[in-house]
């Protein structure tokens, strides 16, 4: 992703905004029981130049990002 690598460059500040969050799961949220709340399954999944990034809860984001970041930037 050429135009990722050039924000980079030509920022003087970056600012990582939040957005819709989707989970794979079904119930309800206040369900503790619930497949939404898994957490054992986070990561970054690659396919082609599609990325992927399961935060498993919103505390593992930044730093998925700033991995995803990275491997975009190298």
């Amino acid at each position: 992703m050429p135009e990722v690598k050039a924000l980079v460059t030509r920022a003087e500040k970056v600012t990582l905004g939040g957005g819709w969050v989707y989970a794979v799961g079904e119930g309800s949220l206040a369900d503790p029981r619930s497949k939404l709340h898994r957490r054992d399954r986070i990561g970054i999944l690659r396919r082609g130049c599609y990325i992927s990034v399961d935060t498993g809860k919103y505390s593992c984001g930044p730093s998925l990002a700033e991995t995803v970041v990275r491997d975009i930037c190298a």
